[in-house]
């Protein structure tokens, strides 16, 4: 019987990432942080370059909206890689028969939905900060 065309309901319970392989390695592994952290340096890279390429032609409420935005990814970028070491933290004290426990285990379930939605937040962040900083280098770079 040709079970493809059925949902995989792990997936749909966990999400993309297996908490277990995930908190077995560094976060920086996994092909999601290192998207998501060089979308953040990107967006901070830029911040910086249009604060101190028209410093002197802006507006004082947009160099302060610019320096809000960078302090704000920055920070939330910090947290998020802060958070995911307390969680592997938390996975390497389990004992040895609760990290290898089959795909599926409800401590699977739970790493990887902890997982998938700190880097889903902290792309969402991230891609509505790329979106702001690109909207304030069109307004400065065509003005």
């Amino acid at each position: 019987m040709d079970y493809s065309n059925y949902p995989d309901l792990l997936t749909d319970k966990r999400g993309p990432v297996s908490g277990l392989k995930f908190f077995s390695k560094s976060p920086f592994h996994s092909i999601r942080v290192l998207v998501v952290t060089a979308t953040d340096a990107v967006c901070i890279l830029l911040d910086l370059f249009l604060l101190f390429r028209y410093w002197s032609s802006m507006h004082s409420h947009v160099k302060y909206v610019l320096i809000v935005i960078g302090f704000v990814l920055l920070s939330s970028w910090w947290g998020s890689i802060r958070n995911l070491r307390r969680l592997r933290a938390l996975y390497l004290e389990f004992d040895e028969e609760t990290k290898h426990s089959s795909a599926g285990s409800s401590m699977d379930i739970a790493l990887g939905v902890a997982a998938g939605g700190i880097t889903n937040c902290l792309l969402c962040i991230s891609g509505i900060t790329f979106l702001v900083v690109m909207y304030f280098a069109y307004f400065y770079y065509h003005a």
